[in-house]
This record gives C-alpha cells, sequence and structure tokens, in this order.
C-alpha cells in the first residue's frame, strides 16, 4: 500500500489499497480540492486509512471520510479503540447531563453496541436527532449547542482516572446531509489519550433535524462502553425504529451503506420488526407509495466494498448478509 498525498488524490471510488497521509490536509489544500472540513486522521507509525465514499458530505467534490484506522500493533489498535470508547462514554455523560437531553434523540452505532455488545460495529460517531420539530439546522442554538457539548465533554474528560481528554477547543463542524433526506451538522471534538504510546482521535457527533419520528423516543440507562461510571440517561430510538429506518435507508438512498445492512442484519435477528411500523415508515418517506417488493430490492444494494475498509474480514460475506437478513425478515413477507 502507498500513501497518496493528499495534493494527488483524484475522485473516487477509491481502491481499498488507497492509504491517506496521516496528516490532515492544510486549509489551502482542503479548499482547492473541496474537501470535508472534518477530516481528522490518525497520525503515527504503523497506522493505515483508506479513503471511504461518505454519502452525507457528498456536496463536497471529495465526498469522503477516512476508514477506521489500521494498526500494525494489534495491541496498541485494541488501546486506541479503547480510547475512543472512553472519549464517547464523556460525550453521552455530557449531553445527559445538559439542558440538550430532553431535545436529542439517539440512534445508531452507540445503541446497537449497547445491545449487542460485541456482535455489534465499533461505534465510531454519535447519531442524534434534534427533536423540536421548528428548530432549523441554521439558527444560533445549534452554534450554541454544540459549544456547550464541547465543553462539557473536555470537562467531563478532565478526571485523574480518565483514559483521554477531549478538548473543546480544537472543535471542527460541517454540514452534512444525512441520508438523501434531511438537513444536518457535524460535530467532530479531538481527543488525546492518557497513556503511553496511543495516537490521538476524534469522536464525531451527527446531528440531523426535522426528522420524521413515527415512534415516540424513550428513555434509557446506557451503559458506558468503555469508561467506568453511572450509565447516561438518554432518549434513544427502539431497535424496532432503528430497524425500520435501516430498511427505509437500504430501499430508498441513493447510495445505501454497507454499515447499515450490516446492523439491520443484526437488529432484525434480534428483534420483531411490526409490519405496521414499517409501512409507517415507508410510506411516509416515500410520499405514500407502499414499496411491496422492498426485500427484493435490499440484494446488494448496499456498498459493501466501502463497507469493507472498514471491515476487511467481511469483505467475502455480502451474499451471506443478504440470506441471513432475508431469513429474518421472512414474516414480513406473509
Amino acid at each position: 500500500m502507498t500513501v497518496t498525498p493528499w495534493e494527488e488524490l483524484r475522485h473516487g471510488p477509491w481502491r481499498p489499497t488507497q492509504v491517506v497521509p496521516t496528516d490532515p490536509p492544510t486549509e489551502e489544500v482542503r479548499a482547492a480540492k473541496g474537501l470535508p472540513r472534518t477530516l481528522s486522521p490518525v497520525a503515527g507509525e504503523g497506522v493505515v486509512q483508506h479513503p471511504v465514499f461518505d454519502p452525507a458530505v457528498a456536496e463536497y467534490s471529495y465526498g469522503m471520510r477516512l476508514s477506521e484506522p489500521h494498526f500494525a500493533d494489534p495491541e496498541r489498535g485494541a488501546a486506541w479503540f479503547d480510547a475512543r470508547r472512553a472519549a464517547i462514554d464523556h460525550v453521552l455523560a455530557a449531553v445527559a447531563d445538559s439542558l440538550w437531553a430532553s431535545q436529542l434523540m439517539l440512534r445508531g452505532s452507540v445503541l446497537l453496541s449497547a445491545w449487542y455488545g460485541s456482535a455489534a460495529r465499533q461505534p465510531g460517531d454519535v447519531d442524534f436527532i434534534v427533536l423540536p420539530q421548528n428548530w432549523q439546522v441554521d439558527e444560533p442554538a445549534t452554534d450554541d449547542m454544540f459549544g456547550d457539548i464541547a465543553v462539557r465533554a473536555e470537562r467531563a474528560s478532565l478526571t485523574p482516572e480518565s483514559m483521554v481528554h477531549l478538548h473543546a477547543e480544537g472543535a471542527l463542524s460541517d454540514n452534512i446531509w444525512t441520508y438523501d433526506r434531511v438537513p444536518g451538522r457535524r460535530l467532530v471534538l479531538p481527543w488525546t489519550a492518557t497513556g503511553p504510546d496511543i495516537p490521538s482521535g476524534t469522536v464525531q457527533l451527527d446531528f440531523v433535524f426535522n426528522e420524521t419520528i413515527p415512534q415516540p423516543a424513550v428513555w434509557s440507562d446506557l451503559p458506558n462502553l468503555c469508561h467506568p461510571a453511572a450509565p447516561s440517561h438518554l432518549l434513544t430510538a427502539t431497535p424496532e425504529l432503528s430497524l425500520a429506518w435501516k430498511l427505509l435507508w437500504l430501499t430508498t438512498d441513493m447510495h445505501p451503506q454497507g454499515k447499515d445492512f450490516y446492523d439491520a442484519v443484526l437488529l432484525a435477528e434480534n428483534c420483531r420488526l411490526p409490519y405496521d411500523l414499517l409501512a409507517t415508515v415507508l410510506t411516509r418517506e416515500t410520499n405514500g407509495a407502499w414499496l411491496p417488493n422492498f426485500l427484493a430490492g435490499l440484494d446488494n444494494s448496499a456498498d459493501w466494498k466501502e463497507f469493507a475498509k472498514d471491515h476487511p474480514h467481511l469483505a467475502d460475506q455480502q451474499q451471506s448478509f443478504i440470506d441471513r437478513l432475508q431469513a429474518a425478515l421472512a414474516h414480513l413477507k406473509t
């Protein structure tokens, strides 16, 4: 694998062997190439990351994110992922302890990790829905919320036993357009590990606005991913609604993603999706047009090659996951 300098990067699709530099692009290069503001590589020897297409930032000339870091030293890699989980714990605790807690609904990989443990993907980001329907993405309140969460997360991390320290002053933000249908903002918070020889990293928080909520959020106590502390009390989506959303994205998005397919299999094998809830989600988002053949549309819909850049051990297992999802959703065919 060879490193491609930011200046020489070409438009995707990018090869699985393509590697990005460990230093972020300069502002001059970022602006000239049309790269997202929130690209933050993991710096250090023996760390490799690949460019991955990210539909949420497709408005940029180079609509990309960086893959999960791959470490030459497995123990060092395990320590880094532990540190990132600890950073996510601090972020969740910060939100739970703020006035924003009643206005944000958590969904995504953090929830699946809480529900299904090691079977779930490593949570690399934190996904929130802003619940007030009249709250627009470009309001000053959004900047206020971002600033407050960043400061609270930093404060939560500044304890003697913490594995990481978050840095509010280094926060980055970007606009996103999530799953082709709702506007959003991305907040990226940098962290440094307190242990030796662990590279720094970031926590990505994605907030979407004006999302339709077909099932009320529920208050949940989320166990910490790594940090030994009390659970975070947050409003969350249910497993059933999470699955309905995953199926919606997989069948109607312009760029369905492999990570959503993986999550859908895990959810479908562990919860029974009510037909009425799926019908509500699909018809509401498709202007009343029910999708009678949506199960068939799931086959090979997701971009599994991009997903495999994060999870190379799953590169040749797409058909297995297709079969598992079809079996888990068989009750919806009758």
